[in-house]
């Protein structure tokens, strides 16, 4: 298999589908090359170059419907598919009825880390593992889930390990499961420093995660409460960021969601993120509508000319 670069193009099948969409004028499912857009694909890549250091890192994609920031949540996704590089990206859209963020996140893990986060705790206990500093050695806001984390590394019992792991990511959350291994219900507040534990058992197993988020606009579709609610939960996961051993989080929105609308709403959060905003633009250069016109054509196996294609493109914006 040929050794690929991060932002190659990568091999393909054209669907039917794929071409059916393209036919009707709908905006194409087309993640196997990102076509211009030099400064964002900079911008990420110097954070996944870093995903394996000692800070969580985050973005914020911005553009108009149609312009690119799904295909490039998902090129990440196919991308590291290929790679046995210890990096996993897991796409999901934005959940406008679990819109906190720290919780969404919890749940993610749970879905497709249960039995590595398992795993690693087996070999973490076996191994003598001095398994505080990944709670922060219980200082500050982390004092709270001492007796949780203790609990969690006191048995090498799957079952046991799982099921404690269920009572912090809140898939177990009735007070008869908590009182079943002697423990107190978690607190709202602890969730967030549990993330940050999970988060840091991954790593510690050399799992390194790109949560891409997509779609977040559905969320203050729904209410400006949601979305107030989401901003506040994004900040104290960035307050957070210097106590989790890498990850990448990033989240995309349309235009319609913009950074004026993040501003008003959660002043801290525009604070802590503004210099993480990554605006996706439209293509304009003319040898970026060449390249893309000669990816297409090559899509569609097709022999029209290029400058043909490119005429009739001016022609319509012009108009």
């Amino acid at each position: 298999m040929t050794q690929r670069n991060l932002w190659d193009e990568l091999d393909h099948e054209v669907s039917t589908s794929f071409i059916n969409d393209v036919k009707e004028g709908k905006v194409p499912d087309l993640p196997y090359y990102i076509v211009d857009q030099n400064e964002a694909k900079s911008k990420i890549e110097e954070k996944i170059n870093s995903i394996k250091g000692d800070r969580f890192q985050s973005s914020l994609i911005i553009a108009n419907y149609g312009n690119g920031k799904t295909n490039i949540l998902k090129y990440l996704k196919l991308f590291y598919r290929q790679k046995e590089e210890g990096i996993n990206v897991l796409y999901y859209p934005a959940d406008s009825d679990n819109f906190d963020i720290i919780t969404n996140l919890l749940k993610i893990i749970e879905e497709n880390y249960t039995d590595f986060i398992v795993k690693t705790v087996q070999e973490l206990i076996d191994s003598g593992f001095e398994y505080k500093t990944l709670a922060n050695s219980f200082e500050d806001n982390f004092s709270g889930i001492e007796q949780y984390t203790d609990k969690f590394f006191s048995s090498n019992d799957g079952n046991t390990i799982k099921n404690i792991f269920y009572l912090g990511t809140g898939r177990l959350n009735s007070k008869r499961y908590f009182d079943k291994e002697n423990l107190r219900p978690l607190r709202d507040y602890e969730k967030r420093v549990l993330l940050v534990l999970f988060l840091n058992i991954l790593a510690q197993g050399k799992k390194h995660v790109i949560f891409c988020i997509d779609e977040v606009e559905k969320i203050s579709g729904r209410s400006k409460a949601r979305f107030s609610h989401f901003l506040t939960s994004l900040r104290e996961l960035i307050d957070l960021s210097n106590k989790i051993k890498g990850h990448y989080l990033i989240l995309a929105m349309t235009d319609k969601t913009d950074s004026y609308l993040i501003q008003s709403t959660n002043e801290a959060v525009f604070s802590r993120i503004h210099q993480h905003i990554i605006p996706i633009n439209p293509i304009s250069e003319k040898k970026d509508k060449i390249e893309l016109i000669e990816y297409l054509k090559k899509i569609f196996k097709s022999d029209t000319s290029t400058d043909t294609v490119l005429g009739k493109l001016s022609k319509e914006e012009v108009g």
